[in-house]
């Protein structure tokens, strides 16, 4: 039986198994909403195999398999996103003397650039110590 979640964001089959009353208290994977279902208990079987079920009537997991797809078509345009925005910083932080001189309320925001940068330098130290300790432990 396909069930829809509280949020109508999320699809579930589940098996007829799985459901032994004809109301069940049930809680979404995906987005935690919990609620109680009613279900048409019928002896059909249903043709999902091939789909996600769930585990349990407590523990849901979506039907569609799209979810992998999302995240590793998100991964290269967080990174694109990512280096835009280090090549802004860097723009900006070049011409600082002349941001600054034109528009003397941005001063803060350079303060905070400064913040970031030295962030962002201890944690690539932080790093490259890391990556080089454990590459002369294999070596």
């Amino acid at each position: 039986m396909i069930i829809t979640c509280k949020c109508q964001k999320y699809k579930f089959d589940i098996p007829d198994s799985e459901i032994t009353s004809e109301t069940q208290y049930v809680k979404c994977g995906m987005c935690d909403e919990s609620w109680y279902q009613n279900f048409e208990i019928n002896n059909q079987a249903q043709n999902s195999k091939n789909e996600l079920l769930i585990n349990s009537s407590k523990n849901l997991q979506p039907k569609h398999k799209n979810s992998n797809k999302k995240n590793k078509k998100r991964v290269p345009f967080l990174f694109i996103v990512l280096i835009l925005i280090v090549i802004i910083l860097v723009l900006l932080n070049s011409n600082k003397q002349e941001i600054l001189t034109n528009y003397p309320q941005t001063k803060n925001f350079f303060e905070s650039l400064e913040i970031i940068y030295e962030i962002i330098s201890v944690n690539y130290i932080f790093i490259k110590n890391l990556i080089t300790s454990q590459i002369s432990k294999i070596f």
